[in-house]
């Protein structure tokens, strides 16, 4: 029982409580609440108190709790905007704190002693390695082995080592807004090697504005190796602004990018691979680009670290279009700029900032996709036919490790065929519409038993979204596109078929440029003998993704493939309907099956002088529209 004299004082603290409540808490609260939960249960971090091994608890795993918006409007940001994440973080989430670790200069942004002990001593130490000279066959084999990169070479680099300033000579003069957003950037990795984790991590401390960088967010998605318990954690005590985010299992590349995105309080998230090194510059005209306009989406050019001897190396990706099979591949036919951002009809994947309110408000990922693969596909056709633009920004340019096989030819990570043709097919379903059936042509299908699983969240996305349909896209976006089944460029589709031997065109597997077609017993399942002729006269394989050919200049007597130029020559096949000939354009060199035993078939496909009245030269094109050339 408190004294009267005690009443006044506990009247003011009461007082005191609710103003803290009421102005503190409570707007946090609803703050948080409009991203939705990151799980049901209550997330943790790693910070300085807590013991290891602390994860967040189970995914909901629900695109409803992703609040979708239907706002268009540029949200133009001010200083004091992107700044006030700063000034009411608590950097108690930090086991680093937020502020910089020693002196700060041109090359340490936030200072020169990151990941060094309060006794001066760097806390990971390079391993020396024999000069890339001295490395045998053999030692390049066992240090590729499980990454299909040289881990010995990594791990025998300095964390903050120098890397060539590959800008254009303009982009190191341009002078950007004082006012940017921050960002947080999210790192997402499994079973990583330290050394090319840690040395990204360092690339971006040492290499962004403190006022830039929000925070970093180390998400853990469930990796079993130990130097990523304890040794990390302990490392990102010396590392300022960094947090871990663990998910209980492996979760998968798009569930743990979004728990990522809903662990981070910056203004922008900036997602990156964990085996990259940032240049200098790097973040400004990202973000700057995204000032103008939050629906702008935006990545760097991607350099390359080469997986063997880990030199930094100009050049790699920038723009990138798809395939029909739904894999990358470059746009070369178009002008790329010094400085100006360049429109990409999708992205690489790995690397790309995001304005955070607008990741959520597109629906983040398809929470039903698995692992990964698919997903740069269907997020960059979501962002363009839903109203945003996805850009890449020659002023910004991050190395990264593409792992090669050329010394290791084992699987770095587990996961199913059937798990990526699931995800890639998802993509198709929601977004492609019509066009969705050339996918399913070159694709190899589901196998029995396994269903794309449940769409209708992600068609309400798009409905709520109003966005455009994918032909829209193809005309705006994407006009280069081969499109195989539009008649304005196709005469015949399917299969090619000699109806007196019941033998059709097969590529018999082929899948690099030069190799020989083949003839082989028609099996009507599009695949190795789907092929489309087009007005240009070229017949493209379906297989190969509609960009190689077939084409006459092996110089053997044999058809090769080799890709699509569309300037006529060896490519170009006259298709006679009446008579059935496939020949050249002046009529004298004719396709012929043989039926001779083969390694892989009953027949054999050749060129031979074009006779009217022999029914092996006679085709039938499965699908055939006549047209006046």
């Amino acid at each position: 029982m408190l004294k009267r004299r005690q009443w006044p004082k506990a009247f003011l603290i009461a007082l005191a409580v609710i103003a803290l409540y009421i102005f503190v808490i409570q707007p946090e609260m609803e703050e948080s609440a409009k991203d939705g939960p990151i799980y049901p249960e209550k997330p943790h971090v790693i910070d300085q108190k807590e013991s290891h091994n602390l994860i967040i608890g189970k995914s909901e795993n629900n695109v409803a709790s992703r609040k979708v918006s239907h706002s268009k409007q540029p949200q133009k940001r001010g200083k004091a905007i992107a700044n006030s994440n700063l000034e009411h973080r608590d950097s108690s989430e930090y086991p680093g704190g937020i502020e910089p670790r020693g002196e700060i200069d041109a090359n340490h942004l936030h200072g020169n002693k990151i990941g060094v002990r309060d006794d001066g001593t760097q806390s990971f130490r390079v391993v020396s390695y024999v000069s890339p000279g001295e490395e045998t066959l053999e030692m390049k084999r066992v240090a590729h082995t499980r990454n299909c990169f040289n881990l010995k070479r990594s791990d025998s680099l300095a964390l903050d080592r120098d890397i060539p300033d590959h800008r254009d000579t303009q982009c190191k003069t341009i002078k950007y807004p004082d006012d940017l957003p921050t960002s947080s950037v999210v790192f997402v990795f499994f079973n990583e090697p330290l050394s090319p984790l840690l040395r990204s991590i360092h690339s971006v401390l040492n290499r962004t504005p403190p006022k830039l960088l929000h925070e970093i967010v180390l998400v853990d998605d469930g990796s079993d190796v130990e130097w990523l318990k304890g040794e990390l954690e302990g490392y990102v005590r010396l590392l300022p602004k960094t947090k871990i985010v663990r998910m209980p299992t492996r979760m998968g590349l798009m569930e743990a990018r979004v728990q990522g995105a809903k662990a981070s309080s910056g203004d922008t998230v900036t997602f990156l691979d964990s085996h990259i090194e940032v240049s200098p510059g790097w973040l400004e005209p990202l973000l700057a680009r995204i000032h103008e306009d939050p629906h702008h989406v935006v990545m760097p050019i991607i350099d390359s670290i080469d997986a063997d001897s880990f030199v930094y190396r100009k050049g790699g990706l920038d723009i990138l279009g798809f395939s029909w099979g739904l894999g990358q591949k470059s746009i070369g036919s178009r002008r790329r700029s010094r400085t100006q951002p360049m429109p990409s009809p999708i992205m690489a994947g790995g690397l790309f900032s995001i304005d955070r309110k607008y990741f959520f408000e597109l629906g983040a990922y398809d929470p039903e996709m698995r692992l990964y693969g698919g997903e740069e596909m269907e997020i960059s056709f979501r962002i363009w036919q839903c109203g945003g633009t996805l850009e890449c920004i020659p002023c910004s340019r991050v190395g990264h490790v593409f792992r090669t096989g050329q010394y290791w030819k084992g699987q770095v990570y587990t996961v199913p065929g059937d798990v990526i043709v699931r995800n890639k097919l998802r993509a198709a379903e929601v977004w492609m519409d019509e066009y969705k059936d050339i996918v399913k042509r070159v694709m190899s299908p589901l196998p029995r038993g396994k269903t794309l699983g449940p769409i209708d969240m992600m068609l309400d996305i798009r409905k709520r979204l109003n966005c455009k349909p994918f032909k829209w896209y193809l005309e705006n976006v994407y006009p280069e596109m081969f499109v195989p089944n539009d008649p304005t460029f196709v005469v015949a589709s399917g299969e090619i078929r000699n109806p007196h031997l019941n033998a059709c065109f097969d590529t018999l597997g082929a899948r690099h440029q030069g190799a020989r077609i083949g003839a082989y017993p028609c099996h009507h399942a599009h695949g190795t003998q789907e092929f489309v002729l087009s007005k240009n006269g070229d017949i493209r394989v379906a297989s190969m993704d509609f960009d190689n050919c077939l084409d006459r200049g092996n110089g053997d007597g044999s058809i090769g493939i080799w890709p699509c130029h569309q300037s006529g020559g060896n490519q170009y096949w006259r298709f006679d309907s009446r008579s059935g000939r496939l020949s050249d354009k002046d009529g004298h060199t004719c396709a012929e099956v043989v039926k001779e035993q083969t390694p892989v078939s009953p027949f054999k496909l050749i060129l031979a002088s074009c006779d009217l009245v022999k029914p092996e030269q006679k085709w039938v094109f499965k699908e055939y529209k006549a047209y006046d050339a």
